[in-house]
């Protein structure tokens, strides 16, 4: 059983028989559309948490008003 905790990696095989082990986020990093979905996924994790905090004050700003 895989230990999901474990940081993913990536083999990488050179030419000359090499071999270099390096993780799953610097793989993903080395194609810009890679970087532009780690962008994305960062942007929208950031906008969920304004989201949630201006909920927050809207539900506490009801609370006040109906009490």
């Amino acid at each position: 059983m895989r230990d999901k905790n474990k940081a993913k990696t990536v083999k990488l095989r050179g030419p000359n028989g090499t071999t270099k082990v390096i993780s799953m986020d610097e793989w993903n990093s080395y194609t810009p559309l890679n970087r532009h979905a780690q962008r994305v996924a960062a942007l929208s994790h950031t906008l969920k948490e304004i989201d949630q905090a201006r909920e927050a004050e809207w539900l506490e700003d009801k609370a006040g008003i109906e009490a």
